[in-house]
């Protein structure tokens, strides 16, 4: 399974509710000067466009995972396949007008594809049908879905995350050559659209406890979320933050205390605009259920409580869009609900700048999550019940994804 903003409002010299200085008075009347009316928060804002919908359909598959594009556009349409006579792992890379490109194989169990500015990146740690369980992979792809030279470590217990500028942070336990022991580190590899190459790293952790969590934020500075319990007790979470080139910004310290886990609980990040990232915790209960906990400015050892308007937006995932004016709201899986998805855009004050529903069909179904792409594509997959079952010994189905290219671009 798979799956952490500081909200600070930006205003206008006259703008969030203020009012202006004292104007001169007429001739001693004793009038106010009116006061000035705060900026449209949402201007320039828009839900996402009512563009075409396409399609693409995968014949074959055990699991339908999410999609993604890259900045380019390319769509990536990963699969696991895990039946009584195949195992591994295929994605499957897509033009925007869905003619496809290339389709790579794959022996791991499960390969999600990381969208960058120019192709994509993932990290592989499930092991698979031919390579260990403590095998990390890190394959890497263009913008047509050729495969590059990518990399790999020995190691576990790792987390990853996605650097918006290209590049994937990996952090956790990892074999390192020179010394041939493993170690608990944070290194930046490069992404996809250039050579492979390890940009800084490996970094020593603070933290000795295990790694829960990663993020990058729009400034390129690394978060990584830690097991806080050997430093400061029970129910802590902790934190260390590395800057641009590595460097450690600060040491160890609280970002969530306490913290109770459920039976399956983990903690992603998303990036603020400006800076800095949001922690949400995910728990799975046959569907994902998503909470927004705090926010931590770029840098910072403070973590804040996140503002109302994202704590109240559950069950989805806060991401930066419209070219990081604005925020927008993708909805997770549920289970049972209404066969329809709304995909809602905010300022960064929190303001509703409007939504679009997504309708899938009539009724109710098990909708599976909305995802975003680099150049604002939406992404929706349909419903297993709707699918089409190949083989029902076996389980394999097909795997269906619509998209709204560049909806929120």
């Amino acid at each position: 399974m798979r799956r952490a903003i500081v909200c600070v409002a930006i205003c206008t010299t006259l703008g969030c509710g203020t009012t202006s200085p004292s104007a001169s008075r007429d001739g001693g009347s004793g009038d106010d000067a009116p006061s000035v009316i705060p900026a449209n928060p949402c201007a320039g804002i828009e839900p996402p466009a009512q563009g075409p919908m396409l399609e693409y359909v995968v014949q074959q598959g055990d699991r339908c995972l999410p999609g993604t594009t890259d900045g380019l556009g390319t769509l990536a349409f990963p699969v696991s396949i895990n039946l009584v006579d195949s195992h591994g792992s295929g994605i499957l890379f897509v033009t925007p007008v869905g003619k496809l490109l290339q389709t790579y194989p794959s022996e791991e169990w499960e390969t999600n594809p990381l969208h960058q500015p120019v192709g994509f990146v993932a990290v592989t740690t499930e092991g698979g049908y031919v390579a260990p369980k403590d095998f990390i992979g890190i394959p890497r792809w263009n913008s047509l879905g050729d495969s590059l030279r990518g990399g790999s470590r020995l190691g576990d217990h790792v987390a990853a995350a996605a650097n918006p500028a290209g590049g994937v942070l990996v952090a956790g336990n990892l074999r390192i050559a020179r010394t041939d022991s493993t170690e608990h580190v944070a290194t930046m590899f490069t992404g996809g659209g250039e050579p492979f190459d390890v940009k800084w790293g490996p970094k020593p952790l603070a933290s000795g406890g295990a790694v829960f969590g990663a993020g990058v934020d729009s400034l390129g500075r690394s978060l990584v979320i830690t097991d806080g319990t050997q430093k400061y007790g029970n129910g802590y979470v902790s934190g260390q933050w590395f800057e641009q080139d590595g460097t450690p910004l600060t040491g160890e310290f609280v970002l969530l205390k306490d913290f109770s886990a459920g039976t399956v609980t983990q903690l992603e990040t998303s990036p603020l605009i400006g800076g800095g990232l949001l922690v949400r915790r995910i728990d799975w209960d046959r569907t994902f259920h998503a909470l927004v906990l705090v926010v931590v400015p770029s840098g910072s050892t403070t973590a804040s409580a996140a503002p109302e308007w994202m704590i109240s937006r559950r069950d989805v995932k806060l991401e930066i869009t419209r070219g990081g004016r604005a925020y927008v709201a993708l909805p997770y899986g549920a289970h049972q609900v209404t066969c329809s998805q709304r995909v809602e855009v905010f300022a960064q004050d929190g303001t509703s700048c409007g939504s679009r529903d997504f309708p899938i069909a009539v009724g109710t179904c098990d909708t599976r999550d909305v995802t975003q792409g680099a150049d604002g594509t939406i992404i929706q997959q349909l419903p297993l019940s709707m699918e089409t079952r190949s083989n029902p010994a076996d389980g394999a189905h097909t795997c269906t994804w619509r998209w709204w290219a560049g909806a929120l671009r």
